[in-house]
């Protein structure tokens, strides 16, 4: 199970790979990263989306206001 497990978790199987890259594979074959210019822009633009979110969630749990003590609409606040 866990060999299965770790198989699919890894970043060389096609399936999924792109989670390991922020997604640079994808942007890659799509045609939006075509040299370094349009990948140092597509990076910056993804670290001000994704990293703006992960560190607001982080800043909510630090201060505690996405915990189980807050209640449940920490819950509703992340879900995706």
């Amino acid at each position: 199970m866990i060999t299965t497990l770790l198989a699919l978790a890894d970043s060389r199987l096609p399936t999924g790979g792109h989670v390991h890259s922020g997604g640079v594979e994808e942007a890659v074959t799509s045609g939006l990263v075509v040299d370094l210019p349009t990948l140092q822009a597509y990076l910056h633009r993804r670290i001000r989306t994704t990293g703006l979110v992960t560190a607001s969630l982080a800043a909510a749990v630090h201060v505690g206001a996405l915990s189980p003590a807050a209640g449940g609409s920490g819950e509703v606040e992340t879900d995706a």
